[in-house]
């Protein structure tokens, strides 16, 4: 028999909570370029039963699922954080111990949550009533499949304690999902991922859909409209950057349809994407409203029809080629002095072609 390797020591964990958020913070990881989490995202390998009598070939099952050029190598099985044999391996097998990063959501959140999911696999035939009756005692056993500790797991404190108590505060790292995430936010974040996992530089995207509440233009009737947004930060030593993009849907009316007929024009929907590095702070909504001003006209969420008769002629009035509403925007961006860099793209989905209309435009 051949001599055994050693176990891959990943530099650091995801242990939990289960059903709050762990997978995407296991995918924004991956996007850093130092940063190599386990390409399955939950493989358990430090908590299995059979962990002792692991031979080579387990080991080096567990090493294909990195990326062994990365610097930093880390994996998020939920498992973790409720398994004493975790704790028991790593403590045995690491001369120094890994970081640990937390990330918690209301447990009241997190209960619904975890419900719901073993509901949508098919594995909770209960009602929710007949869930919480059974439930509300602490009754917790190291498990093979899918749990249903749905009270059991919320109980933080209970768990995280024996990491404390095991590897010491220097070495956890919690994440709540009640802080609110904000530009200044986000910026402490990427200063604090990256002294916590000892790296020179971090990265983090973090995309979100951001709602405002619009009221149609003659009536008045109130809807939800939803954007696409994206804070994209890298720290790297002292220097901390961020980037906002976001994506504002709009409607634009062709100028030489309408020059040609003798009726009408086409239009459609066009998605413009600003993409800002910014001296100074600046507000999501003032990005949005420079884009909705430069384009045809504006959407909604909810139209009556005299709403649909006035955004139909607006857009007749104000045509513009994507080109135009580029052109547009960088022109508003340009004139405001809190503004490094910015990218302004936009995209028209052709109502009577078969292809999408694009325009880009650069500055910084």
């Amino acid at each position: 028999m051949g001599e055994l390797i050693e176990h891959l020591k990943p530099n650091f964990f995801i242990p939990g909570a289960a059903k709050s958020g762990t997978t995407t913070l296991h995918d924004m990881l991956n996007t850093h370029p130092e940063i190599s989490m386990s390409s399955v995202k939950e493989p358990g390998y430090w908590k299995n039963k059979n962990f002792k009598e692991f031979g080579n070939t387990e080991m080096y099952n567990y090493q294909n699922l990195f990326d062994n050029t990365k610097k930093f190598k880390g994996e998020s099985s939920t498992a973790y954080m409720y398994y004493d044999s975790f704790i028991n391996n790593v403590k045995n097998n690491y001369k120094e111990p890994p970081k640990f990063i937390f990330i918690l959501r209301n447990p009241i959140d997190r209960y619904f949550s975890h419900v719901n999911w073993m509901k949508g696999l098919g594995l909770e035939k209960n009602n929710l009533d007949e869930i919480i009756n059974n439930g509300a005692e602490f009754n917790f056993e190291e498990y093979d499949d899918y749990p249903k500790y749905y009270y059991e797991f919320g109980l933080y404190n209970r768990w995280i304690n024996r990491f404390l108590d095991n590897f010491g505060k220097d070495n956890i790292k919690i994440i709540t999902l009640v802080t609110q995430i904000s530009v200044q936010s986000f910026r402490s974040m990427l200063q604090e991922t990256r002294d916590h996992l000892d790296a020179g530089t971090s990265h983090i995207e973090m995309a979100f859909p951001f709602f405002l509440e619009k009221a149609a233009p003659i009536t008045g009737v109130k809807s939800l409209m939803d954007y696409q947004v994206t804070f994209v930060g890298e720290a790297i030593d002292d220097e901390v950057s961020t980037e906002v993009r976001v994506v504002v849907p709009v409607t634009s009316l062709c100028p030489c349809s309408k020059k040609i007929s003798q009726y009408g024009a086409h239009n459609q929907r066009s998605h413009v994407t600003v993409s800002v590095k910014s001296k100074a702070f600046i507000w999501i909504e003032e990005i949005i409203d420079i884009v909705e001003q430069e384009a045809s006209c504006e959407l909604y969420g909810l139209l009556k029809r005299p709403d649909e008769k006035y955004v139909t002629e607006r857009a007749y009035e104000n045509p513009k080629f994507v080109e135009d509403m580029v052109r547009d925007v960088a022109g508003r961006l340009n004139s405001d002095d809190r503004i490094l860099k910015y990218t302004v793209e936009a995209e028209n989905f052709e109502s009577i072609h078969n292809h999408s209309a694009y325009a880009q435009i650069n500055f910084s």
